[in-house]
């Protein structure tokens, strides 16, 4: 049940939803939601509150078994957005936030959108199973597994955060699916005290044999200095069907001035195999295409208002020069079976990967 109506002057939105698809509303997103909506205003004037219940819920392409049970209670007036937020499943995760974030409102025409620039404050905890939170909020390309703990308070705003708590990661597995890289065995401390992160643990391994660990101080200022430096060895960067390629040494880990991550320095490729077979060579012709009307509305393609953008994970930027002074680089395929000694530069403006 609910109405709609908006003319040029005002707009009116009430909705009581009882055991709603998800998926209706969020083609990302599976599970019920049961609850009331209300929005109203004039002008430039709007105002509402949200009270919601959602249960089983996961994303589209979560595995079965790792749905959450939440809450979400939402109040705004003017423009500032409260935020109450729960999740619990029968694995013991247990996650909640309260927000109050500036906004940018109109009833006539109907916008809300969060400011990216002005203030923000708030409180985030999570303690257990990260995969079910992860696979809704970041889910896609990466995978995120383990168990976590961590608290903190949040300040700044949306571009520039400030960030003070503790993080910590144990029996950890990161995938991402593009590159290939995978993370098991993961563990990390981090403390954050507003300015930057101290990363006082940081170890995996890429389940053939190479590791990787770090430690250091990473400024969270945009284009700031950071010691934080990963320690490769016969580490798999890449695996998957264009090349699989092990690298040793460091690499030193920034944030960036344009507010993405940003990795530096200079490995050794310890072995590496390159596919020559071209990709697309199976006759099927590629098509650019152009999708009207997709569930969910069609997406604003502008950076910061990208829906898309905002799922995807973090975007990292590269200027990493990769060297194989004893060869042990291979292309194979389509008759080919070279070896070569090479010295390619890796330098990669954000976004450079997802």
């Amino acid at each position: 049940m609910g109405e709609l109506r908006q003319d040029s002057n005002a707009s009116l939105i009430e909705a009581n939803l009882t055991s709603v698809n998800l998926g209706s509303l969020s083609p990302d997103l599976r599970g019920r939601v049961t609850g009331r909506v209300s929005l109203r205003g004039a002008g430039d004037d709007l105002s509402g509150s949200a009270n919601l219940t959602m249960t089983e819920l996961r994303s589209v392409d979560a595995a079965e078994g790792l749905e959450v049970n939440g809450t979400l209670d939402a109040r705004l007036a003017g423009d500032t957005l409260h935020l109450r937020a729960r999740a619990v499943d029968e694995g013991g995760v247990q996650a909640s936030a309260e927000l109050t974030l500036p906004v940018e409102t109109s009833a006539a025409p109907l916008r809300l959108a969060v400011n990216r620039t002005r203030p923000m404050s708030g409180e985030v905890s999570l303690s257990g199973q990260v995969q079910p939170i992860w696979d809704i909020f970041l889910g896609g390309e990466q995978r995120l597994a383990g168990q976590v703990d961590g608290q903190a308070d949040i300040a700044g705003s949306i571009n520039d955060p400030r960030i003070t708590g503790t993080l910590d990661v144990r029996e950890g597995m990161f995938r991402d699916t593009i590159t290939g890289v995978r993370l098991e065995g993961l563990t990390l401390a981090a403390r954050f005290d507003g300015e930057s992160a101290q990363v006082q643990t940081f170890s995996a391994n890429d389940g053939s044999g190479g590791t990787v660990s770090g430690s250091g101080r990473m400024n969270l200022r945009q284009g700031s200095a950071s010691s934080f430096t990963l320690n490769l060895s016969s580490f798999r960067l890449i695996d998957n069907e264009i090349a699989t390629a092990d690298a040793s040494g460091p690499v030193t880990v920034t944030r960036g001035a344009d507010g993405n991550i940003q990795l530096m320095g200079r490995l050794n490729i310890d072995e590496a195999e390159v596919a020559a077979n071209p990709l697309g060579g199976n006759g099927i012709v590629r098509m650019d295409v152009i999708e009207v009307n997709r569930p969910g509305g069609d997406p604003v393609v502008n950076g910061q208002d990208d829906p898309e953008a905002e799922r995807r994970g973090p975007t990292i930027g590269l200027d990493i020069v990769l060297r194989s002074p004893n060869g042990q680089v291979w292309v194979r395929g389509r008759g080919l079976n070279v070896e070569m000694n090479v010295t390619p530069a890796c330098a990669a403006p954000s976004p450079a990967r997802s």
